[in-house]
This record gives C-alpha cells, sequence and structure tokens, in this order.
C-alpha cells in the first residue's frame, strides 16, 4: 500500500504539526505539484486547511497552466473561497466560487477570454449565488457575445422574465425574452429590438447556461475535484456530488 500511496501522491515531506497527527505534504499531485495539510485515516487521507495547486504545460497555442487554491474543513471537504485559473497561450479562464461542507453556497464568479478567429476574442461571463448547490437570486451572464439576466427562486428554479440580448455584427439587435413561473416555462420568443415583433421560439437560456459551464467552470472545477459536489449548469436542481 506504501507503493501505491507513493504513486498517486508522490514523495512526500511529512511533519507533525500538532498532536491530532496533522501531517504537512509538498510534492507530486496527479499532473502537477501540491502542498497541502492532511490527517492519516485508515489508507485515506483527509485533508485539512490550506491547499494550492499548480500544473504547467506547453501546447501547440503556447505555455500554459492550471492554478488552483483554497481550503477544505477538518472533515477533507471544500470550505470557503476557492480559485481556479486555466491558461493555454492566450486563452485564459477563471473561477471564483465558495463553498460551505463541499456544497456550493455563497459567491460564483466565472471570467474567460478566448481568441476565436484573427483579431477577435470572445469573452464569456457568470456571476450569481448559490445556495445549498444551486443558483439564488440575480443570475447575470455574458455568453456568445450576448448579454443574459434573469433570477432563480430559493430553490434554484428560473422565476420570471429571462432575457438574452445580442447584436449580430450587422448591426441587428436580437433579443430572445423566456417567462418562468417555479421552473415551469410559461412563455418564449423572440423580438426586434423595438418589441414591435414577437416570434415564438423554443426554451434556449438554460442550454446555453448548460453549454457554457459544461466547456468553461466545470472543467476548471474538476481539476480539483475531491472534496465538494460540482455545479453542471441546471438551474433547476442542485450540484451533484462527485
Amino acid at each position: 500500500m506504501g507503493n501505491l500511496i507513493a504513486r498517486l501522491f508522490g514523495k512526500a515531506e511529512n511533519t507533525e504539526l500538532d498532536g491530532e497527527g496533522i501531517k504537512k505534504y509538498s510534492g507530486k499531485y496527479h499532473d502537477g505539484k501540491a502542498t497541502y495539510s492532511y490527517r492519516e485515516k485508515g489508507e485515506e487521507r483527509i485533508f485539512i486547511g490550506k491547499f494550492s495547486y499548480e500544473h504547467k504545460f506547453a501546447t501547440s497555442h503556447g505555455k500554459g497552466y492550471n492554478r488552483v487554491k483554497g481550503s477544505f474543513d477538518d472533515k477533507g471537504r471544500k470550505q470557503g473561497v476557492w480559485t481556479f485559473e486555466h491558461r493555454s497561450g492566450d486563452s485564459l479562464k477563471f473561477l471564483e466560487v465558495e463553498y460551505r461542507g463541499g456544497v456550493h453556497e455563497g459567491v460564483y464568479h466565472y471570467s474567460a477570454s478566448e481568441p476565436v478567429f484573427d483579431r477577435f476574442t470572445e469573452q464569456t461571463g457568470l456571476q450569481f449565488t448559490m445556495r445549498n448547490g444551486a443558483p439564488v437570486g440575480s443570475f447575470q451572464a455574458v455568453l456568445l457575445g450576448g448579454t443574459l439576466s434573469g433570477e432563480c427562486d430559493d430553490d434554484g428554479r428560473p422565476v420570471g422574465t429571462w432575457t438574452y440580448e445580442k447584436t449580430e455584427r450587422n448591426g441587428t439587435k436580437r433579443v430572445h425574452v423566456e417567462r418562468w413561473e417555479k421552473g415551469e416555462l410559461l412563455e418564449s420568443y423572440s423580438a426586434n429590438a423595438s418589441g414591435s415583433k414577437k416570434t415564438e421560439e423554443a426554451e434556449s437560456i438554460r442550454n446555453l447556461i448548460d453549454s457554457a459551464v459544461s466547456y468553461g467552470p466545470l472543467e476548471l472545477e474538476r481539476i480539483v475535484h475531491r472534496g465538494s459536489n460540482v455545479w453542471h449548469g441546471d438551474i433547476h436542481r442542485s450540484g451533484r456530488a462527485q
């Protein structure tokens, strides 16, 4: 078993910190290097306190890295604010998320800047509050060159009017509107800038969010997924445990 632990975590620099048998580790962790404290429970390590991780790599787009910082509680669950950062050449993704006992509780902020074609960079952003693993209150986002705004109730369900506004390259402004009540879609349509012309459309806003989260924040959270659930972008269900 000792050889297996060495392969998984690398050679440890262990130091007894107190009478409870808490040790400090700095060395190989997955594809990079991590520094953290832990307590042994049988063959398992319970991570405790501050944690940091970095993995540097090279890609066809240039140098890159993954960086993660945060803290675990005394039961090995993510606690407080964590930051996840990924860079690959000129592409940068950053996630700041807050946990309580391994569940999303508090701030959720994601931003990304990614080159798409020559001289064009696509910006993505998500800003809202999580409670018990689900978004609550105001929900703001920048997705695919447009702005999204809406609101979730205390159970994480979309309510009221959600809008997605985008100006096309030819200058035409497109507005997609959805009206929700307790997670049930009442109406979905697109309109021109003045709102005088409406065309019924299928629901699309939740698909936009799901796609953005799958490609960005979800990947970042999974860099170090132990001790928490991850949010899959579903705005009417809480995060699923990993």
